[in-house]
């Protein structure tokens, strides 16, 4: 083939372009300081770049023109391939199976199979499972067809949407497999066959599998990892290498991936429908060829060939014309993927018939209709000579920019490199340096923890609901019994008093469970308390240890991890968490309550008094209790949870004061039983907890991050004590290895030097 100076010049210069990409690729990825310079993310990501410019540096310098031949199951795709190649050594879709592309090249007539090897099967029998989200260790070998059926049959009812994406589809592919895999043939061995073996069994039986009965066995259509066919007919495209791609409408999984990933990879796709009776693109085929493009940024319509096949179907020549006008419409103007000049019409059958490749004797052409073959592969061959190489050049655009963008980035981390050859100098580089790093980090670190305590205790209500649940243990507030109250009985039995026994028993009672659940009370606020505390302190000093080791040497974070708790207490030691440091918050909103409830009978004058010298609270409390409307006040007084306006005598009337042991027991259990109800609904929500809680940790950790920022105080000159003494140690490494640390900055200035953008 005869080229233009034009495209000549134009092809050295892109080969010139990829290799310098790959060898600069190169350079970067033997250099020891390439991490300097580049993250590991950019690194992985201009080794996919330089493998990308090799395969366009082949392409370039063979000249290669790469063809996907796709369709939908039924068009005739395979029998196309046949007659771009002018063999018939691809069987049609009724009687084809194959599970991989199929690879048409220029050759002596000559057919590879390389077959799985057993760990490169199982790894794509594991993708299957793990898109279905099989859970279980299951191999090929080990999974049970009965199992998996139960497993699927399950998905319709836990994952529905899963389910629907994939019945049909991989649930047959993996049945399949179960079903023939003691006739899987997974050596990873290459086999070869030429001339007649191309057409029996030996060979074909890897394309449309083995005859069992009334079936097919797939087995080793599915063993087949990549089957090549050369052919000496391939003349006017000898440097095309063709792909008979799976179908679109196939039902794997497998085949939809291989689909997309070959037409992304294409230098040429064409589209195989049926124009006799279906001449419309179908959705299948659209949703692929409009949403995708290529890894490069080119989308798969810009290099689009439509063949309309089996056209001498058609029932007359008005409908051929027809179904060719359709066709042109939907890839034209309806969908916008193609141009006209690229659509044809035809028959790949009537072609092979023709050139006695394939005896028909059913065949007629009776309408006469041309074939379309020679058309379109002139049509192909002028797409390479041309437009093939415009897309290869934008392609390579692609990458080049994608590489120059990474390389600007390594460029733009010069002003990081404050090389000096002074040891000393170079030192107190490294540790201004981790100055800022740890200052940045711990204020990072400590102001995230800030937010999280506070989600945490404050959004979530901790100790309200902790309360809640430690309130309804057995250990707490527990009723009185028959067998206390008569212990009781016995011990003011003798005692002098005016009151009568059971009056004298009451209040006996109720003072020793008024001190027994003040004392319970006060522990379950100040045990909650207390070991939120120790948690958050904990998790403080865990972020401040964190925030000042950052990614350095683990080995000693034993000692600093001493050293930072030191300091924290030093620095916050005002503020810290004392076990007492909640009591005049329990003293002031609940002591009148137990007072009221535990000490003083119902309908007794004391209670009543209590009462009136503490209206004002009960009010309060109410608030937090019922919103105001006054069921609190009914239940100290009545011992009824009652809405009410009305005076205390009133309410007083509706009170009733037990006069015997039943009755007494029942009185004080019922007060008891109120007293944990107004705890959980009423105090524990007016002593609010989690904000007094938090005002202390919000204050601590305001501490901390101003020592960081604030400069000429007191605790800025404590932190800048503390981290002079720390930063040796945490960059202890790095000034070890100083001599390293100039070698590395000046063998980095020259890489970068090194780097030209292209």
């Amino acid at each position: 083939m005869k080229y233009s100076k034009t495209y000549l010049k134009e092809k050295i210069e892109n080969i010139e372009t990829v290799s310098q990409i790959i060898s600069t690729v190169e350079t970067i990825g033997n250099s020891r300081v390439k991490k300097v310079l580049f993250s590991d993310e950019e690194i992985k990501k201009l080794s996919q770049i330089s493998d990308t410019a090799d395969k366009y540096l082949q392409k370039l310098e063979k000249d290669e023109f790469e063809i996907a031949i796709v369709g939908l199951e039924k068009a005739g795709k395979s029998t196309f391939a046949n007659a771009l190649i002018e063999n018939n050594v691809l069987p049609s879709a009724p009687e084809r199976c194959t599970f991989t592309s199929t690879r048409l090249v220029f050759g002596e007539d000559i057919a590879k199979v390389v077959l799985y090897t057993e760990e490169e099967f199982e790894e794509i029998f594991q993708n299957i499972l793990k898109e279905l989200e099989f859970e279980g260790k299951e191999s090929f070998k080990t999974l049970s067809l009965q199992k998996f059926n139960n497993f699927f049959e399950n998905l319709k009812e836990t994952n529905r949407n899963l389910y629907n994406l994939h019945s049909g589809k991989s649930d047959e592919e993996v049945r399949e497999i179960l079903k023939y895999r003691n006739s899987l043939l997974l050596t990873g061995e290459t086999l070869s066959f030429s001339g007649d073996e191309l057409y029996t069994h030996k060979f074909q039986k890897y394309i449309r599998g083995e005859k069992r009965k009334r079936e097919v066995d797939p087995s080793k259509p599915r063993s087949a990892k990549s089957i090549t066919i050369e052919s000496s007919k391939l003349s006017q495209l000898q440097k095309s290498i063709i792909y008979d791609v799976p179908g679109f409408d196939s039902t794997t999984k497998i085949h939809e991936r291989q689909t997309i990933e070959r037409l992304k990879s294409a230098d040429a796709i064409i589209l195989v429908t049926n124009a006799g009776d279906r001449p419309n693109i179908t959705a299948p085929q659209l949703d692929t060829i409009r949403k995708e493009s290529d890894s490069d940024g080119i989308r798969l319509s810009d290099k689009l060939f439509v063949f309309g096949n089996k056209i001498d179907t058609a029932n007359s020549l008005e409908v051929v014309e027809n179904n060719r006008e359709h066709l042109i419409y939907d890839v034209v103007s309806k969908y916008k993927i193609g141009t006209e000049n690229r659509v044809f019409t035809g028959s790949a059958l009537q072609y092979l018939v023709n050139l006695k490749v394939v005896d028909n004797s059913h065949f007629q052409n009776r309408l006469l209709i041309p074939d379309g073959i020679d058309d379109i592969r002139d049509e192909l061959v002028k797409y390479y000579e041309n437009d093939r190489f415009r897309i290869l050049k934008n392609k390579i655009s692609f990458i080049r920019d994608e590489f120059n963008r990474i390389i600007e980035n390594g460029n733009q981390k010069k002003s990081n490199f404050k090389i000096s050859k002074d040891a000393e100098i170079q030192k107190n580089i490294i540790l201004r340096k981790g100055f800022k790093e740890i200052e940045k980090r711990l204020s990072k670190n400590l102001t995230e923890l800030n937010k999280e305590v506070k989600k945490d205790i404050l959004d979530g209500l901790y100790f309200t609901n902790r309360f809640k649940e430690d309130a309804n243990k057995q250990d707490y507030f527990q009723p009185i019994s028959s067998d206390f109250f008569d212990s009781i009985d016995t011990e003011v039995s003798n005692s002098l008093t005016l009151e009568t026994p059971v009056e004298r028993i009451n209040h006996e009672i109720r003072e020793q469970i008024h001190r027994k659940f003040l004392r319970d009370f006060t522990f379950l606020i100040k045990s909650m308390t207390d070991e939120k505390a120790k948690e958050v302190e904990n998790r403080i000093l865990d972020s401040f240890v964190k925030g000042l080791i950052g990614d350095e040497q683990f080995y000693i974070s034993d000692e600093i991890r001493a050293e930072c708790k030191t300091f924290i207490g030093n620095l916050t030691t005002d503020i810290s968490h004392n076990e007492g440091r909640f009591f005049y918050l329990i003293d002031r909103f609940s002591r009148d309550l137990f007072d009221i409830l535990l000490l003083y009978p119902v309908k007794s004058a004391e209670r009543t008094m209590k009462f009136e010298s503490s209206n004002e609270e009960f009010k309060l409390l109410d608030h937090y209790y019922s919103s105001g409307d006054g069921s609190l006040i009914n239940l100290i007084l009545t011992q009824k949870e009652n809405k009410t306006s009305l005076n205390i005598i009133d309410i007083l009337k509706q009170a009733t004061r037990g006069n015997s042991k039943n009755s007494i027991i029942k009185e004080i259990n019922s007060d008891i039983e109120n007293l944990k109800k107004i705890l959980k609904k009423g105090i524990i929500r007016a002593i609010n907890l989690e904000v007094a809680f938090l005002n202390g940790i919000d204050k601590k950790i305001k501490i901390l991050i101003d020592s960081l920022h604030k400069t000429e105080t007191e605790d800025s000159a404590i932190f800048d004590h503390f981290l002079s003494k720390m930063i040796s140690k945490i960059k202890e490494r790095e000034l070890v290895d100083v001599y390293r640390q100039i070698k590395d900055g000046e063998d980095a200035l020259k890489l970068l030097e090194s780097l030209k953008k292209i």
